[in-house]
């Protein structure tokens, strides 16, 4: 079953921010495998996933202390590489 988060990301049309807040290790690894593990459907332009893994002093206790670490590891168990290079346009697919 595809949690709420998952599904929100998967329906995605445009260029979306998702926040990880009160997210534990076994949440956003389970977040990521059901949003990213299938293809999205063919979309009109390409968008921009982004999510929120941290926060300054007066809310860093809402968010996992390694959730970046979980998020990039479980993205690279799904085969997905960093191309910092890389922009919203279909030549970097």
């Amino acid at each position: 079953m595809v949690s709420g988060l998952a599904a929100s990301i998967r329906s995605s049309l445009e260029s979306s921010t998702f926040d990880l807040a009160g997210h534990d290790a076994t949440s956003i690894q389970s977040i990521t495998h059901d949003a990213f593990s299938t293809p999205f459907p063919p979309l009109d332009q390409m968008i921009r996933i982004t999510f929120v893994v941290g926060a300054g002093k007066l809310s860093r206790q809402k968010y996992d202390a390694k959730a970046m670490q979980i998020l990039t590891a479980a993205l690279r168990e799904l085969e997905f590489v960093e191309d910092r290079g890389a922009g919203c346009s279909f030549d970097c697919a």
